[in-house]
């Protein structure tokens, strides 16, 4: 299955040093050789990603970590419980997002936003953590309203150029200090576990139209777009105004069955039918490219 590549990368490479042969799904490899898709080229995308390993990408500095698909977080009803939990922070994130930008805070954010997750090792397999929420954590990215962040292409793509480039320059890239605008505290030993792009444009129309009909910040639909450690994808609509459905949540992986779980509502798709969506296809294809540009050495298993 091939995936469009966006148009606001088409005229530029990826360039990225250190050797990135085991990352088929993005247009970068080797030493530091430049890789130009042709323009009108469509790269092409696994379906399905699998559980990323720090050793997909190459070195950015800082200590050799290990894979997040081992130890507790390789254990099936932890991965369902840090999926659910994904899930329940992007539902309130979005309902946060819109109401940030809904009341114009200064300097007024944008309608797309990037969420960076982290999961607490140490508390995942703790049954009193997992009740208290105290598992899974998030980093967010907002981007300042105006013409270079009208477009969540166009912000995935400004955000991944960034996050390559520090994955080569800096020395301990850690995207809680590099990229998130609001780290906020997390315990020690986290680890990076995922991304999310949210965004208040959303397939009934731009955020612009939605607030002209709804009844406030929190009655605003929003879309979120989450790639996760074990390869899961997860898109979640949230309209909080359709009283009978207040979220549209599809998965490409089980959200059933952990940590008190087994009655959320949600979608069985297959990856390839979720990311080969003409319409969202661009945004799939950076947002995994980020997730594995940040899910480096440090990024992924560095504890902190």
């Amino acid at each position: 299955m091939s995936v469009e590549q966006p148009a606001a990368v088409s005229g530029r490479p990826y360039v990225l040093q250190g050797r990135a042969a085991a990352v088929p799904p993005v247009p970068v490899e080797g030493a530091g050789r430049r890789v130009q898709p042709p323009r009108h080229a469509q790269p092409e995308v696994p379906p399905t990603a699998g559980p990323v390993s720090p050793r997909s990408m190459p070195p950015g500095g800082g200590r050799e970590g290990l894979s997040l698909h081992r130890g507790p977080l390789g254990e099936p009803q932890v991965q369902v419980v840090v999926r659910n939990r994904a899930v329940d922070l992007m539902l309130h994130a979005g309902g946060m997002h819109a109401q940030h930008v809904w009341e114009g805070l200064r300097p007024v954010p944008a309608s797309h936003a990037l969420m960076f997750l982290y999961v607490d090792l140490r508390a995942v397999a703790d049954p009193r953590a997992v009740k208290a929420d105290r598992v899974v954590f998030v980093a967010p990215r907002f981007q300042v309203a105006g013409p270079e962040a009208d477009d969540l292409v166009g912000v995935l793509d400004g955000v991944t150029r960034n996050a390559l480039r520090m994955r080569v320059t800096e020395r301990g890239f850690d995207v809680r200090t590099h990229l998130a605008t609001n780290p906020g505290r997390m315990p020690d030993g986290v680890v990076y576990a995922g991304v999310a792009a949210s965004t208040l444009d959303t397939p009934a129309g731009p955020f612009a139209r939605a607030r002209q009909v709804a009844a406030n910040a929190w009655e605003a639909p929003s879309r979120c777009f989450v790639e996760l450690f074990d390869g899961t994808r997860i898109l979640i609509d949230r309209n909080p105004a359709d009283r009978q459905s207040r979220a549209v949540i599809r998965s490409t992986r089980t959200l059933d069955g952990a940590g008190g779980y087994t009655s959320r509502q949600w979608v069985s798709v297959s990856a390839a039918g979720l990311v080969g969506e003409p319409q969202t296809r661009s945004v799939w294809w950076l947002l995994h490219l980020l997730h594995l540009t940040v899910a480096g050495p440090e990024g992924l298993a560095d504890e902190r």
